[in-house]
């Protein structure tokens, strides 16, 4: 590569530049919006990166990350892939510095973002945050087993009143 000074050509060596081509990624919040009542925007902030495990409510299934890379002098030239592990195997190129995910499923989510400059084949470090959403009160464990040991109770009832039933029809028979 050639540059043109007022102290004359400089001549540089691309091979020469010790460049690694790689950059970290760094999660830096987690907003949180809570879906119970879409007309009234009630947001949380997680700032990061206090924790690597996130616990929300059933209702807060709206979330949006944001990130940056350790690196801002290149930054026009890095390009982010996120992939969440239990919907994705394949790596997603994301649009810009966040990722909003709407409407997520009770369950445990592990996100990782990580970032590559366009002229390399080299990832940085990746974030990784683990987040979990747990199901509302009435699809919990607890619940759930309460709904089967009611619907038990009431299979055992209608049998039963099912055979009273015969029993007092063939008494009346006989």
């Amino acid at each position: 590569m050639a540059f043109g000074s007022s102290d004359g050509i400089i001549f540089l060596d691309r091979s020469s530049i010790d460049f690694d081509g790689e950059s970290d990624v760094h999660l830096s919040s987690i907003i949180v919006k809570d879906s119970s009542n879409p007309s009234e925007v009630k947001q949380n902030t997680i700032l990061m990166p206090f924790s690597k495990q996130v616990n929300l409510k059933w209702q807060q299934n709206n979330i949006t990350v944001n990130f940056s890379a350790d690196d801002f002098s290149k930054a026009d030239n890095l390009q982010y892939f996120y992939k969440i592990d239990q919907m994705d195997k394949n790596w997603h190129r994301a649009s810009g510095h966040s990722l909003s995910f709407l409407q997520l499923a009770p369950g445990e989510y592990t996100l990782r973002v990580r970032g590559k400059y366009s002229w390399s084949d080299r990832f940085g470090k990746e974030a990784i945050v683990n987040v979990r959403i747990s199901p509302p009160i009435w699809f919990s464990t607890a619940a759930l087993v309460l709904y089967a040991l009611i619907f038990c109770v009431l299979c055992f009832l209608i049998a039963r009143a099912i055979i009273i039933r015969r029993m007092d029809k063939a008494a009346i028979n006989d």
